[in-house]
């Protein structure tokens, strides 16, 4: 559904990306890794139209450039960082943020947030503030809004997520990730900026590892995440154990 060719992001002269290409199918959970400044966030803002890039992005075998706002709206979704929202909404209007590109009656999106914000555990925070919510709280809700406006796409939709877990406590993590995992079963692709391999090993189907902008490797976590891998990319050489449950864990 994801098709990237020859995608080179510069800026002030510097190479910030170079892809030669990238491919991600509908069902697919694809990690994105790397130490700071690889690139990560940047091959996500050139997806989804967000930085000057050169080369080929195509959702659904069409140029990016070529869909309409609103079609694209309803098939390619992004949860940033961190959210920069200071208006003193509730939870639940920053929500319905996502029903702009929806064609939806005024019970159907109530209807549509209800179920959202219940998939993100974030519904009990509908008639809060949402400035005075938390870093997690915050993210949680975002991602509903997110998932709003991904609810009514046509072909299967892309949502990109940078760093979903950075502001969860440790039980939200694995929410937000199980989550993740349910929603490609149901069709979507899921491209995330991951910093804790382990999240990688036991969600992800496949992971690409950057290095100064540049693909180091590709493939299936339990083989991409080797120790020597690792090692050169991090500077660090990680143990590796199994739990009682026959996962691995690195340590």
């Amino acid at each position: 559904m994801l098709r990237i060719e020859n995608l080179t992001c510069e800026a002030d002269g510097k190479a910030l990306l170079s892809l030669d290409t990238l491919a991600v199918d509908a069902g697919e959970t694809l990690a994105i890794l790397g130490p700071n400044g690889a690139g990560k966030s940047t091959l996500l803002k050139a997806i989804c139209g967000d930085c000057r890039h050169r080369g080929q992005v195509e959702l659904h075998g069409c140029d990016r450039l070529d869909w309409c706002a609103d079609r694209l709206a309803r098939h390619l979704g992004v949860l940033p960082q961190a959210s920069q929202l200071t208006f003193p909404f509730l939870a639940e209007e920053v929500v319905a943020l996502g029903s702009i590109p929806l064609k939806l009656s005024q019970r159907a999106v109530r209807e549509e947030i209800t179920r959202v914000m219940a998939l993100c555990d974030c519904l009990h925070l509908r008639e809060r503030s949402f400035p005075t919510l938390s870093g997690g709280e915050k993210q949680r809700v975002q991602l509903a809004r997110v998932l709003l406006q991904l609810s009514q796409a046509e072909q299967p939709p892309l949502l990109l997520l940078d760093e979903p877990t950075s502001a969860q406590d440790l039980g939200h993590q694995h929410h937000l990730l199980t989550l993740i995992n349910t929603l490609a079963e149901e069709g979507y692709a899921v491209i995330s900026i991951l910093h804790d391999l382990n999240h990688t090993l036991h969600y992800c189907k496949r992971c690409l590892i950057l290095e100064a902008g540049r693909p180091r490797f590709e493939g299936k976590p339990d083989e991409v995440l080797a120790p020597d891998s690792i090692g050169q990319v991090w500077n660090y050489r990680p143990t590796f154990g199994w739990l009682q449950d026959d996962r691995l864990v690195m340590a």
